[in-house]
């Protein structure tokens, strides 16, 4: 779901890329074509980036990551911020929700479901349980031959 919701994106910025350019139309596989080299350009920026950040023994990516990712990609950070800088700025066409979409399934249950189920030593702040059936029927593991004489007769 967040894969096409991002390709989504994807097409509209390539679309308005396209239209800054002064092209009148553009042919839907063209744009799909423009949309895999976008996204195969994101994410190897992202990867390299990410490699990065893990030789560092960090979690997050700073600038310092960012810049020897595009060293790596020959990306000219000095001829990027030209572009930027004497590009016009397009606003983005349609509005964009809320990036992932967010699951609304606690939400759903109701208030008195929650508070009902939980013994009363667990705050009300916690996460609610979760659904008997999940955990009630669940083997723990494989049962195993405690004797050790019917073990040997087993092995044998």
């Amino acid at each position: 779901m967040a894969h096409d919701f991002a390709r989504e994106l994807l097409k509209i910025v390539v679309s308005q890329i396209c239209k800054s350019f002064s092209f009148g139309s553009i042919e839907q596989s063209a744009c799909e074509t423009l949309v895999d080299v976008l996204q195969a350009y994101i994410m190897a920026i992202g990867t390299s980036s990410h490699v990065y950040t893990e030789l560092a023994c960090r979690t997050d990516s700073n600038l310092v990551d960012l810049l020897l990712s595009f060293k790596d990609l020959h990306i000219s950070p000095e001829d990027l911020l030209k572009w930027v800088q004497h590009s016009e700025e397009l606003p983005f066409a349609r509005g964009i929700s809320e990036f992932p979409v967010r699951s609304d399934r606690l939400k759903k249950r109701k208030l008195h479901e929650i508070t009902d189920s939980r013994p009363p030593h667990i705050p009300d702040f916690l996460p609610p349980f979760p659904d008997k059936h999940t955990y009630i029927a669940t083997p723990l593991g494989a049962s195993r031959e405690t004797d050790p004489v019917s073990y040997t007769h087993l092995r044998a």
